[in-house]
């Protein structure tokens, strides 16, 4: 039975990564690997069925905010001009070649924020 890569989380915290080679006889990439191997792939979701949580879950934390809307919309896989008109319902005045940090800003909101109104069907 493999562990879980939450089992093993902890425990590979809870040592020192900078002494594996000494006392261990390993280095810390080689670890790594190991983990890599047990990882569970989370399944793919579909876009159009993700809940905001889910959206923040997956994308908080990934650039988006350096990013501009057509770049997001493109590596994520929706329709920008679909996206730009839900940004658009919601008052939220953007193009395709606008920052997403920038336009969140201007509007009070996240790029997250504005990643959800991009994403919601």
């Amino acid at each position: 039975m493999m562990a879980r890569f939450e089992t093993v989380l902890p425990f590979i915290t809870s040592f020192t990564l900078s002494l594996t080679r000494s006392q261990h006889g390993t280095t810390p990439m080689a670890i790594y690997g190991m983990i890599k191997k047990h990882k569970i792939a989370n399944p793919e979701i579909d876009v159009e069925q993700m809940s905001p949580d889910d959206i923040e879950a997956k994308y908080a934390g990934t650039g988006l905010g350096r990013k501009n809307l057509e770049e997001i919309c493109r590596e994520i896989g929706i329709n920008s001009e679909s996206a730009l008109d839900r940004l658009s319902l919601a008052g939220i005045s953007a193009s395709g070649e606008d920052n997403a940090r920038d336009i969140a800003e201007k509007h009070d909101r996240s790029p997250i924020d504005l990643l959800v109104i991009m994403m919601q069907p």
